[in-house]
């Protein structure tokens, strides 16, 4: 990625920002299992928060997945072309950035 305007306006970047927000959701609810469900679960013997927890976790854990393959699928932002002049749009239908030219004159990869 070559800015962190990226992030949020490459579809690269909001999967990304997704996936790791999924992630963190995770280690939390597994630092909450660990210090607040397990010690729950050996001094009253009340298994049924922790189960609950766990069934979370998995089902988070599924959607981590899901959003890896995503990322996996998409195309990380590039930098831009070093001819800043040459304006840029974005292809609604995949996303990608790809410069501007008139149509009058070739493309930048037929010269």
């Amino acid at each position: 990625m070559y800015g962190v305007e990226a992030i949020t306006t490459s579809a690269y970047g909001r999967s990304l920002t997704v996936k790791l927000l999924l992630v963190t959701i995770v280690l939390a609810l597994a630092a909450a299992n660990r210090w607040l469900f397990v010690p729950l679960l050996e001094r009253f013997d009340r298994s049924l928060p922790l189960r609950r927890s766990v069934r979370v976790e998995t089902a988070l854990l599924a959607l981590v997945l899901v959003a890896t393959a995503v990322v996996a699928t998409r195309e990380p932002a590039h930098e831009p072309p070093a001819d800043d002049s040459a304006p840029v749009h974005t292809d609604r239908a995949t996303h990608d950035e790809q410069p501007s030219h008139h149509p009058a004159e070739p493309a930048s990869d037929d010269r």
